[in-house]
């Protein structure tokens, strides 16, 4: 009898794992047709192989299926964040905030590259566009999952005001070069994890060539990408002489945030954006009850958000 209830149980066990997994899978398929976005641009964007993502998708993968799923449930939550309308939040000085400044700074002083990464959700858009708001002198370019070379290269360009470029990929990157040996810019580019290896040592390339500084931002999966998966962007990864890994609300922002209620907020998130969306909850269920705002609307607006 005993034998016969464990047997129920691990069938059990195995087929909620089993339902989980297409369940994950057929979001996956969804979320791919809906952005018509390719495997490999996902893969790229989340530092597996392509086959990785081709494999699990097929039922077929062998490595580790919850570590895969984690990334993948990320990634696709972080797009439809960044895909759907954006909820601007106000920009107040945080540590991570005045480093970003710093790093950006130290990266124009030397003419050098620097990376800012971070995971999803902790201010580094906002905090870049912050500085830009700040710096007229910046080409500020937001990427997309499957931008090719030529499609990065023009969006450079139109952002240096060159809107009609046309030619080859070496005769756009001598027109960037140009543009940018005679004029005092800084070239920050967003959501950087997204490009190819390619387009990575065009950046490089335009770097080296005209000596503009260069900002790259993205999450953990650039600082691997920047590696390239066999070293091939070892020249690349060797130029940047400045990072900052966003750390998220220190006990001190939280304070100039959200007052008495940070502590209450760090329970549930170190997330910037869950964070501010946990708040702005709370604050609109208090507003419904007519009450003060208090521990209890935190705890609620809490159970709403999707958390670490």
């Amino acid at each position: 009898m005993a034998k016969h209830l464990l047997k129920t149980k691990v069938f059990k066990n195995s087929l909620h794992i089993h339902q989980e997994q297409e369940t994950i899978m057929t979001d996956l398929k969804k979320f791919i047709a809906q952005y018509d976005l390719s495997q490999a641009s996902i893969a790229r964007s989340i530092s597996v192989s392509g086959s990785a993502i081709s494999q699990y998708m097929r039922g077929k993968y062998t490595g580790d299926v919850e570590a895969l799923e984690k990334k993948i449930n990320t990634y696709i939550e972080n797009y439809h964040e960044q895909a759907g309308s954006h909820e601007n939040f106000e920009v107040m000085p945080t540590v991570d905030l005045a480093m970003i400044d710093s790093t950006c700074s130290e990266i124009v002083i030397n003419q050098e590259m620097g990376v800012i990464f971070g995971k999803a959700g902790t201010g580094k858009t906002v905090a870049i566009k912050e500085w830009v708001s700040k710096h007229p002198e910046a080409v500020l370019v937001e990427t997309m999952p499957m931008m090719s070379v030529k499609e990065l290269l023009l969006s450079i360009l139109e952002g240096l005001g060159k809107r009609d470029a046309q030619g080859s990929i070496f005769t756009l990157i001598k027109e960037i070069v140009k543009i940018f040996k005679k004029s005092e810019r800084v070239l920050l580019i967003d959501e950087a994890e997204n490009l190819t290896t390619k387009s990575l040592e065009a950046i490089r390339r335009i770097h080296d060539f005209s000596g503009v500084p260069v900002a790259l931002i993205g999450t953990y999966a650039l600082i691997q990408n920047m590696k390239g998966r066999n070293g091939e962007l070892l020249q690349l990864y060797s130029r940047v002489n400045n990072k900052w890994e966003m750390r998220g609300l220190g006990d001190d922002d939280r304070q100039n945030l959200f007052g008495e209620f940070g502590s209450h907020i760090k329970r549930y998130t170190d997330d910037i954006r869950r964070s501010f969306n946990i708040f702005k909850k709370a604050q609109r269920l208090s507003q419904l009850a007519s009450e003060e705002l208090n521990a209890q609307h935190i705890s609620m607006a809490a159970q709403t958000v999707i958390l670490d």
